[in-house]
């Protein structure tokens, strides 16, 4: 075969990657991938393998290995299985640095399961898969985050609290997959006597002096003494009169409570001095790029205000010094002009949909397996918890230590549950991803333009990064697949040789 003898000899680096500990059954069938095509091809395979995110700023061991081929002095191959094995990030300089060794004639970047191979003489379309399917990747990872984010959202609509209880509560076992959290009897004259004292006055100290004295103990596995820091925030906390929080938010919870909301907020006058103020709090969101956008000749960020009914931006740093402005509107018509420069053809769109359609199948079995070992997990996990009943009922162990290790097990059972659910309701593929980052390319313009201004920062976080101002000129970073994409439009060079890979 033409191909063998091209490669016969040449230096091969293959790479395997799992994100996770829990995927590490995964390697094994990348490593024979690997070796598969290496010796189909006659290369000399060097392998590595690895549990690291596919993001930068955690990837020690992924850049201990580019360093490494980057010291080889003769030409090369880098092999990875598929596209996500490299990266999931869009912005990797790391990636960059490899594509530009590739253009350079230095190595080339073989991804077999997706059918794309990266030399000096491929042309833009393949560097622009690479974006698409780097984009496709690290949107497949967002979106699992988002599903479990959405699991965990639906409880916390239902009232039902996600985290350990605090103390004067216990979380406590239902059934084999649920569980409730009730108020701690043992501790609750204790915890009911402590807001009495605050309500009518007493300090930290005294408080805390008088629930050590009668016994309170934290409720952690060390069971410490009571301290004026766990005081000041079991006071501060809206768990004990009806409210939960998360992600910066206050929600009603179904589990009994301490105290009224008018002793939880008459406690709050009593810490004087400690009460947030928010008479003075901003919406940060009000205008485009607000938040998003900095001075390029400072550095500071660039604060809008509006004036006579326009807006403007400004520098906000520099005391004055730096005068650095420009008008929202000139920003938001040079943003139009960018988008309107994306061009892409019909027949090219489509045979991107199509390659990344036919990864979904692969995508699926993933799920399939992923499913498949949770459920072994949570059924072992559930004859674990069995088996500890059964040794508290026999006296092997105390109650309190049976709660202990049945909470820790159930709190494993709810990930697993959630990560399960996850992989359930995984209805939108990639392709849909692609197909709107493909409607987006080809209207990027019309859909700004047309959009309200939460959608249009949506947009510019898809497309463009490093927003800075310059004297009234917006400057900006290209996110792939945009940036590739614009690299096409200026080389005008979209279809792959007859002869290529």
């Amino acid at each position: 075969m033409e191909y063998k003898k091209r490669y016969l000899g040449i230096k091969a680096f293959g790479i395997a990657r799992v994100s996770d500990p829990k995927q590490v059954s995964a390697l094994p069938a990348q490593k024979r991938r690997l070796y598969d095509y290496a010796k189909d091809r006659g290369l000399d395979l060097e392998y590595y393998e690895f549990n690291e995110s596919a993001y930068s700023g955690d990837r020690e061991k992924f850049l201990s290995i580019v360093d490494k081929i980057m010291a080889y002095d003769k030409y090369c191959v880098i092999v990875f299985d598929k596209i996500d094995r490299l990266t999931r990030n869009g912005t990797d300089a790391t990636v960059d640095k490899l594509k530009q060794c590739v253009k350079d004639g230095i190595l080339e970047l073989h991804f077999p399961s997706d059918g794309l191979f990266l030399s000096k003489a491929s042309p833009a379309n393949d560097y622009f898969r690479l974006g698409m399917g780097t984009v496709a990747a690290e949107y497949y990872s967002l979106s699992n985050r988002d599903n479990v984010n959405r699991i965990i959202e639906d409880r916390i609509a239902e009232g039902q609290y996600m985290g350990r209880a605090p103390i004067g509560y216990k979380n406590v076992p239902i059934d084999e997959h649920h569980s409730d959290i009730i108020i701690d009897k043992e501790r609750e004259p204790m915890i009911k006597k402590a807001f009495e004292m605050r309500l009518e006055g007493f300090s930290l100290k005294e408080i805390a002096d008088e629930m050590n004295r009668i016994g309170l103990r934290s409720n952690t596995y060390k069971m410490t003494k009571i301290t004026k820091a766990q005081l000041s925030y079991m006071f501060q906390n809206k768990f004990y009169c009806g409210q939960m929080y998360y992600r910066k938010q206050h929600y009603p919870h179904r589990y009994p409570v301490y105290i009224s909301t008018e002793e939880y907020d008459a406690i709050q006058e009593i810490t004087k001095g400690k009460r947030r103020n928010y008479a003075h709090d901003v919406h940060k969101n009000e205008y485009l790029f607000n938040g998003i956008i900095k001075c390029a000749c400072c550095g500071c960020s660039m604060s809008s205000y509006e004036k006579k009914g326009h807006i403007y931006l400004k520098c906000s740093g520099g005391h004055g010094i730096c005068r650095n402005h420009a008008s929202e509107a000139d920003l938001v018509t040079q943003v139009e002009s960018i988008l309107d420069g994306f061009k892409i053809d019909e027949s090219i769109a489509e045979h991107i949909s199509a390659e990344i359609r036919q990864r979904d199948v692969h995508e699926f079995e993933v799920r399939e397996a992923t499913r498949k070992s949770l459920k072994n997990e949570c059924q072992i996990l559930a004859r674990r918890k069995k088996v500890l009943y059964m040794d508290r009922l026999d006296g092997r162990i105390t109650i309190d230590e049976y709660d202990k290790i049945a909470s820790d097990i159930d709190e494993e059972m709810k990930e697993k549950e959630a990560q399960i659910m996850m992989t359930e309701e995984k209805d939108i593929s990639d392709a849909t991803t692609a197909s709107y980052l493909l409607e987006l390319a080809k209207r990027a313009g019309a859909l700004f333009r047309n959009s309200r201004p939460e959608q249009k920062r949506q947009i510019l976080s898809l497309v463009l990064s490093n927003l800075q101002v310059d004297q009234k000129r917006l400057q900006f970073n290209l996110l792939e697949p945009f940036k590739s994409l614009s690299n096409c439009a200026n080389s005008q060079k979209w279809l792959p040789r007859s002869d290529s890979n």
